[in-house]
C-alpha cells in the first residue's frame, strides 16, 4: 500500500479534491439541507477567489509537506514509534487517530488563543454555509497548520501511510461536513456516532457563542463527546440558526480583500465603511484584542 500511494500521491491527492468539491456541490443543490441567506455567486466567486489567489498552494502544499517530513522522520528513527521499532496495521491506525486528535487540538487552540483566533476567524466569517466554506481559510493559519501537523509527526513517528490517508480523508470530510446538504435523521444519528457530519459541524458555525465553541472534530466525532465540547443541535434549529459572527454581518466580509485582511482588523473598525472615519477611531481608540466565540 505504501508503494502504491506515494507513487500516486499527487494523482490521489488531485482527484479527492476535485471529486470531493463536485460530489459535495452537486448533492446540496440536490437536497439543500437549509436556504442560502446571502448572494451564492457573490459567495462563491469569492471563497474560490481565496483558494486561488492565495490558499492554492497552501492547499496542494499542506498535504505535500507533510508527506515529504513523514519520509524523513522514518528515515532518521524519529518519534516514539521508530523508537520502539513498532509497525503494523495497528501502527497505521493509530497513526491516522492521532493524527486527527491533533487536528482537534489545533481547532481548539484556534478558538482558545487570541493570535490564532485572529486567523481563523475568517472562516468563521462566512455569511452562509456550504461546500465552498471549506475553502475560506486564512493563507496564514494554513502555514501554522503544516508546522503542527511536522511536530506531531516527528514527536509520534508516525508512519507515511497513516499521514498520507489521514491527509486523504482530511480533505474529503471537509468538503463532506461543510456540505448544505441534507441527511436523513436516522442515518445523521448513526454516522455521528463515529464520523462528523454537515448537521453536526454546523452547529460549530453559529453566531451563538456557546455552540461556536462547540464541535471542533474534523474526522471523528468521539473526541468531542470524550472531552466536553460536543453539542447536539443548535437551539434555534438548523433552518433558523444564524451563520456567522457578531460584527461581521456586512456584506463587504464576502469581499476578497475584506476576508484577507479580516486577522488585522479590531472591534472599532469592524463595521466602519468610511477610511476617514476608521482613521480616527483608530487614532482615538486603543486596540483591544477580538472577542472569540
Amino acid at each position: 500500500m505504501e508503494d502504491f500511494l506515494t507513487e500516486h500521491w499527487w494523482l490521489l491527492a488531485s482527484v479527492t479534491y476535485v471529486s470531493g468539491f463536485l460530489a459535495v456541490a452537486f448533492w446540496e443543490m440536490a437536497a439543500p439541507r437549509r436556504e442560502w441567506s446571502v448572494s451564492t455567486l457573490r459567495r462563491w466567486t469569492n471563497n474560490f477567489a481565496v483558494f486561488i489567489t492565495s490558499a492554492a498552494a497552501t492547499y496542494l502544499l499542506i498535504p505535500a509537506l507533510t508527506v515529504g517530513f513523514s519520509q524523513m522522520v522514518f528515515t532518521r528513527s524519529w518519534g516514539v514509534f521508530n523508537v520502539l521499532g513498532h509497525d503494523g496495521l495497528w501502527v497505521v491506525v493509530a497513526g491516522i487517530i492521532i493524527m486527527d486528535f491533533a487536528q482537534y487540538i489545533e481547532h481548539r487552540m484556534m478558538h482558545q488563543i487570541p493570535i490564532l483566533w485572529r486567523l481563523h476567524r475568517m472562516h468563521h466569517a462566512d455569511m452562509d454555509y456550504d461546500v465552498t466554506t471549506g475553502f475560506r481559510f486564512h493563507p496564514l493559519e494554513g502555514i501554522l497548520a503544516t508546522g503542527w501537523r511536522m511536530v506531531i509527526i516527528a514527536t509520534f513517528g508516525v508512519p507515511i501511510v497513516s499521514v498520507m490517508l489521514a491527509e486523504l480523508l482530511l480533505i474529503a470530510m471537509n468538503y463532506f461536513v461543510h456540505g448544505n446538504a441534507r441527511v436523513p435523521l436516522d442515518l445523521d444519528r448513526l454516522l455521528r456516532r463515529v464520523i462528523v457530519t454537515p448537521d453536526l459541524h454546523r452547529v460549530h458555525h453559529s453566531i451563538e457563542k456557546i455552540e461556536a465553541n462547540a464541535n471542533f472534530g474534523s474526522v471523528f466525532s468521539f473526541w468531542d463527546r470524550a472531552l466536553g465540547t460536543y453539542v447536539a443541535q443548535p437551539a434555534a434549529g438548523h433552518k433558523n440558526m444564524v451563520i456567522g459572527l457578531e460584527g461581521f454581518q456586512e456584506h463587504k466580509h464576502m469581499n476578497l480583500p475584506w476576508m484577507l485582511a479580516n486577522p488585522f482588523l479590531t472591534p472599532a473598525t469592524v463595521a466602519i465603511t468610511n477610511p476617514e472615519q476608521a482613521q480616527q477611531v483608530n487614532m482615538e481608540t486603543k486596540i483591544k484584542p477580538s472577542i472569540r466565540p
